[in-house]
């Protein structure tokens, strides 16, 4: 029988960062893998620009996501 690799959620953070500074995400959320907190990431942002809730969009922001290690593991730009 061939043995069989669960992936194991990791906890990945979305930093809101700009030239001003850095909102930092407490909480983050749990994925199994990058492409899948990039997923999330994206719509995350899609739901903040819906609401209203993004900074200025020309003003250099974007979203960092960082794993529970603290390494940068993609960006997704604001404009």
């Amino acid at each position: 029988m061939p043995t069989q690799i669960i992936a194991m959620p990791q906890r990945y953070y979305f930093h809101l960062v700009g030239p001003t500074g850095m909102i930092a995400d407490p909480l983050g959320v749990e994925a199994e893998t990058v492409d899948q907190a990039r997923t999330e990431a994206e719509a995350v942002v899609a739901e903040m620009r819906a609401d209203g809730e993004l900074p200025d969009p020309d003003g250099g922001w974007h979203i960092e996501i960082r794993n529970a290690a603290g390494a940068l593991v993609g960006s997704i730009d604001l404009h």
